[in-house]
């Protein structure tokens, strides 16, 4: 287990924290627990974060590096994968404010975008998903492949997944 501090600056142009370092971050680490200080440096908002965490396990398989998708990557989705990326921002959302922790912390907005392009029917899939680890797996799998599952992708959404056509009955398995 390792400790990291990462600042957040607040970008006045789009008025919010620019989280793209930490979206970096979580891509290879697995998070177990962040504790994080609103402060001012040099006359502007910044959100210092201490996150405890262990190195997710390298892939050389997944499906693509989310830490290298562009900041806009969600306007790019296709209809359907935008609809689940949003739905998984509900999800997230909700429990977030759950369980009073950041959203990011759940999960980075380029691992939902991930998720949503792979669209993973089992624990095993979503692993694949770099920044997943056990700890995610453990905390939110069973949520995750639920909105996932919720969502319907037309009449082609095993396609997308990889799985063969009713492969593990209508519960995917």
């Amino acid at each position: 287990m390792k400790l990291t501090q990462l600042t957040l600056r607040w970008d006045p142009s789009v008025s919010a924290f620019d989280a793209q370092p930490l979206e970096a971050f979580c891509a290879n680490h697995d998070v177990l627990e962040v504790f994080e200080h609103l402060m001012v440096h040099e006359g502007r908002p910044a959100w210092a974060l201490l996150i405890k965490h262990r190195a997710a396990r390298a892939d050389p398989l997944a499906v693509e590096r989310i830490a290298d998708l562009p900041k806009d990557a969600r306007n790019e989705l296709p209809a359907e994968e935008r609809e689940l990326y949003e739905a998984l921002r509900r999800w997230r959302n909700d429990r977030a404010q759950r369980d009073g922790k950041p959203p990011y912390v759940i999960f980075t907005n380029n691992q939902m975008i991930a998720v949503a392009k792979k669209r993973p029917r089992t624990k095993e899939q979503l692993s694949e998903v770099p920044g997943v680890g056990e700890s995610k797996l453990a905390n939110f799998g069973d949520e995750v492949l639920a909105v996932v599952g919720a969502v319907p992708f037309g009449a082609t959404g095993e396609e997308a997944s990889g799985a063969e056509p009713n492969a593990g009955g209508p519960n995917g398995g």
